[in-house]
């Protein structure tokens, strides 16, 4: 996350894509992307505003000079909203907020509990106040998503197990739908096969569903455990 009052050339368009941080103030009246000098914003609708995982939706939104060039190439391309995805996109907004309450402060419990763990080395969640991007999320954010990260303190093999072992849990490249998702990211292999070398081996991604947090808490507990055996 950077701050977007940093300076840049007024020729220059700004575009925010929001697809995990559904929180940002871009809902809220009067802090808005577009009061932070965004000029469009390009939100993924198959995370969390659908919150079912069963449709692909995206969202533009800005001024309309900025959005009659991208309407006018989205008809040349083709692209359109289908009637039923339409709906099942009203009927995840019906509940958004509902979600959200109960998503954020399940991961909220949830990375509390993995900071105070000593397998877990870091964990990477903007709510926590030691995450060095606590300040900058207090300021933009109302609040939190359920997708955060945290890095195990075990080699390759040991996170495979961890994973596995996982019951509530399931492994999954997604995230905001109802159900929670782990992906170890750290060895997400290119298309070549190799291990990405710009992510920690122990990197681990969470997505953090609508399932009671003590269940998700008592799932990692007993992952954790399992490396013990």
């Amino acid at each position: 996350m950077s701050d977007p009052h940093k300076a840049t050339p007024p020729e220059r368009l700004q575009l925010l894509l929001n697809r995990g941080a559904p929180r940002f103030r871009k809902i809220d009246v009067p802090k808005k992307p577009i009061d932070h000098g965004v000029d469009v914003v390009v939100h993924s609708g198959t995370k969390y505003l659908s919150g079912h995982s069963d449709i692909l939706l995206g969202l533009v939104a800005g001024s309309t000079p900025h959005l009659k060039p991208i309407r006018e190439m989205a008809v040349l391309l083709g692209a359109s909203l289908s009637p039923e995805d339409a709906f099942l996109a009203i009927r995840g907004l019906r509940t958004l907020s509902v979600r959200l309450k109960h998503q954020e402060s399940s991961a909220m419990a949830v990375a509390r509990y993995l900071e105070q763990h000593e397998r877990a080395t870091a964990v990477h969640h903007p709510g926590l106040p030691s995450n060095p991007y606590h300040a900058l999320a207090q300021k933009y954010l109302r609040g939190s998503s359920g997708l955060f990260s945290f890095t195990m303190n075990a080699e390759t093999n040991d996170v495979r197990r961890f994973v596995d072992s996982l019951g509530v849990f399931q492994i999954g490249v997604s995230w905001g739908g109802f159900e929670s998702l782990v992906i170890p990211s750290g060895l997400l292999s290119t298309a070549k096969g190799a291990v990405r070398p710009d992510l920690a081996p122990g990197l681990v991604r969470l997505s953090i569903g609508l399932e009671n947090p003590d269940d998700l808490i008592a799932d990692l507990n007993q992952a954790f455990e399992s490396l013990n055996a």
